[in-house]
């Protein structure tokens, strides 16, 4: 941690990458910095949902087809339940174009998402580094991964109920308040974890 990161409250927690390699395989890497609780998984896929939707300009009316892609997701993960060894991305009719990793393969790495994860002042948030070949739709493709990774690393009864009305929360909070905004980065995805937490 650097001296500004010191003086501003950041710290970090993770760093992540979100893989595609060259067969249409997506997989996740994480290297956590502190012990990182399974939960702060939940809380990750959350801020690069947030933010990702942001940069696609904010959930409006007429929604971009990423956003679409995303938010149809989060809607199944909320309504439908998230069973253990469920398969996210044939849950979302998308197995025929890419299949999620639970391993990372190092050896046909094509592109990578990468980022911080981090803390400040007890709100998490995002960096996020998009490589210039990415695509929209890998882009959103990225936050299914994040939320394949933290299903399986969330099994438990109590941390599935977690994970699954924090993806209620988010839904209900983005399709609220657009994601449009950069105070919005931050206080979408925390205050869907904290209330879905005190529920």
């Amino acid at each position: 941690m650097g001296l500004l990161d010191y003086l501003s409250g950041k710290t970090d927690i993770l760093k992540y990458g979100i893989c595609f390699d060259g067969n249409k395989k997506v997989s996740i890497s994480i290297n956590p910095v502190h012990t990182t609780p399974n939960p702060e998984y939940i809380r990750l896929y959350a801020c690069y949902t947030v933010k990702m939707i942001y940069n696609f300009g904010g959930y409006g009316l007429l929604p971009s087809e990423p956003i679409t892609l995303i938010m149809n997701s989060i809607d199944r993960a909320a309504n439908y339940g998230i069973e253990n060894g469920i398969d996210l991305f044939e849950l979302s009719g998308l197995k025929e174009i890419i299949e999620y990793r639970k391993v990372k393969t190092t050896d046909n790495t094509v592109k990578i998402i990468s980022g911080t994860y981090f803390d400040r002042d007890g709100s998490r948030s995002v960096t996020t580094d998009l490589p210039q070949t990415i695509t929209e739709q890998e882009i959103a493709f990225g936050s299914i991964a994040l939320l394949q990774f933290a299903t399986d690393q969330n099994s438990e009864s109590m941390d599935k109920k977690l994970l699954i009305d924090t993806c209620k929360n988010l839904h209900k909070l983005i399709k609220l308040y657009g994601a449009n905004s950069i105070q919005q980065i931050i206080a979408i995805p925390n205050k869907a974890y904290l209330e879905a937490l005190i529920k």
